[in-house]
């Protein structure tokens, strides 16, 4: 079977790009976007102000918070790392840290050259960096394992028992899923599924029925009547997919290869609603796909990637009380845009310089989850 040269560029820089991913119809709900932080004691606690800031490689998020008891509140704070989904995962980089070890060792096993290991600063979630009140915080890692239940709630631990029996916490490793990068040692598999069947933690087609939960965490004191500035930034997950025409196929029918090999990270995104920026992602497209028609020679493709952020998770610690003041900012590629939904009904993103825009509100209560999709003309050598 020959490949079009447009797929098969498609699938080259999925490869490629460690980071990238594709989402089939029934993944698009697991957990790729970061959720910020939780506090487990939050009576009390204000969110004064909100001011999120998402790029292609970066999520930077800062919160003022005031306590508003007369007497000073200490309570845990956690950042909460996505659980790494065991379907569709691409080429993206694996930030589970035993699946990583999994793979490297795998590819020790079978291979004659060495696959070198990404650093930390290129891992997503890996590079959490955590201030409060502009010094750095010492942080806790909590990793568990939590068994999940026919709503998908995932709250009995299963922790000892999975480490009683010298298992991994992460569900792909410990139920060796088949992945097309791994291939288990002989005898492994057969072991570890007979102790999970009798743990009643896999089904009948040997998918693990729990989660690994992965946390940072640590102590905070809110002084009485006063407030705290704390920010924490981490690199993100991020879907890839590129856009390129060929001359074995019409133009328009190349472009129609490329939107259809989007696997669904165009989705949910807007497209009708005005949100105050020059040029969107449709136009955008179609003035880049129009300008390589005419300049065969600059013919290096549109390149798009998308971040997630779970904005409503925030609801859960403020009670549904509004955040005073609530800033997005979003950073795109120079000569590049974004497409996202408005968060509320009047939102319009303002242009501060050539390659951010931003928008505020006052008393804003978090809906949706936010999705933006960046666009490129060159292929960004600066993530991972």
């Amino acid at each position: 079977m020959r490949f079009k040269s447009s797929t098969l560029i498609f699938y080259i820089c999925l490869w490629v790009l460690t980071i990238g991913h594709s989402v089939a119809e029934d993944d698009r709900s697991l957990p790729w976007e970061g959720a910020g932080l939780k506090l487990v004691e939050s009576k009390d606690l204000s969110l004064e102000q909100l001011h999120i800031i998402l790029a292609s490689n970066r999520v930077e998020v800062t919160y003022v918070i005031k306590n508003t008891f007369s007497k000073d509140v200490t309570t845990q704070v956690n950042f909460e790392v996505p659980s790494f989904p065991y379907k569709s995962l691409g080429g993206q980089v694996y930030w589970d840290d035993e699946l990583l070890e999994e793979v490297l060792a795998n590819h020790a096993r079978t291979n004659s050259w060495t696959l070198e290991r990404p650093k930390s600063q290129s891992i997503p979630f890996h590079n959490v960096n955590i201030t409060v009140n502009n010094k750095k915080v010492n942080l806790s890692r909590a990793d568990r394992a939590k068994r999940c239940g026919t709503s998908h709630n995932c709250k009995s631990d299963v922790t000892e028992t999975l480490r009683h029996h010298g298992l991994p916490l992460s569900p792909i490793v410990s139920s060796c899923f088949p992945m097309g990068k791994i291939v288990y040692q002989g005898g492994v598999c057969e072991k570890r599924l007979a102790i999970l069947k009798k743990l009643n933690l896999v089904d009948r087609n040997n998918e693990p029925l729990w989660t690994k939960e992965v946390s940072y965490v640590w102590k905070q004191r809110f002084k009485a009547g006063q407030e705290v500035t704390i920010q924490h930034t981490y690199r993100p997950a991020t879907g890839f997919f590129t856009l390129r025409f060929d001359d074995e196929r019409p133009p328009l029918e190349s472009f129609a290869i490329g939107i259809l090999n989007s696997d669904g990270l165009l989705s949910d995104c807007c497209y009708n609603h005005k949100i105050g920026i020059d040029s969107d992602l449709i136009q955008w497209i179609v003035q880049k796909f129009a300008h390589d028609l005419g300049h065969p020679q600059d013919n290096k493709g549109a390149y798009i990637y998308t971040v997630d952020y779970n904005l409503p998770a925030l609801k859960a610690w403020t009670k549904n009380e509004p955040i005073k003041q609530f800033r997005l900012t979003i950073e795109h590629p120079k000569g590049g845009t974004i497409q996202t939904c408005p968060q509320w009904t009047s939102m319009r993103l303002n242009r501060t310089n050539e390659t951010q825009v931003s928008a505020e509100t006052k008393n804003f209560i978090p809906q949706n989850k936010i999705r933006v999709i960046f666009s490129s003309p060159t292929f960004l050598t600066d993530l991972p």
